[in-house]
């Protein structure tokens, strides 16, 4: 698999494709039952809950990690231990929610990054039981590749979903 890390707007989120494709394109789907259980969710018009779906996530901010890009690079390698990362379940925020404050609804994955590979898996959200995991995943990625396209990721001038 291949990733690729983007920064996109005036406050340069974080943005990840696989295999060329946003990440937030699958979570469409991964997401899509754990808000049909939701009465909210059900009075929306079938066009609103789409969108709701589809623009729920955005990327993080440097803001997020405190001190830019040697923040982000360890934060997406799962070294990252601040509030950005959940110690009992041991996963790590890779997607913010779209009003800007990431806290609002993350979307977390446990990184575990060896020599050879990084792999993102165990996808889950916040206010869900922590055992309860997203069928998203598992990414196995080469780390070499992976640690290029994080220290340089492509700059957009916006959000490539919008």
């Amino acid at each position: 698999m291949r990733i690729e890390f983007f920064t996109y707007g005036v406050n340069r989120r974080w943005g990840i494709r696989v295999d060329g494709t946003d990440l937030r394109e699958p979570l469409v789907e991964a997401i899509r039952p754990v808000w049909e259980a939701e009465e909210f969710f059900r009075a929306k018009s079938p066009r609103e809950r789409e969108e709701f779906l589809r623009y729920r996530y955005g990327g993080l901010t440097a803001l997020d990690f405190g001190d830019g890009s040697a923040a982000a690079a360890r934060h997406f390698l799962g070294e990252g231990r601040g509030e950005l990362w959940d110690a009992a379940t041991g996963t790590t925020v890779v997607l913010g929610c779209v009003c800007g404050v990431w806290e609002c609804g993350p979307l977390y994955a446990r990184i575990d990054a060896t020599a050879a590979t990084v792999t993102w898996s165990g996808f889950r959200m916040p206010y869900r039981p922590p055992g309860e995991v997203l069928p998203l995943g598992p990414y196995v990625f080469e780390r070499a590749a992976y640690e290029r396209t994080l220290a340089r990721p492509h700059r957009l001038r916006e959000d490539p979903i919008r």
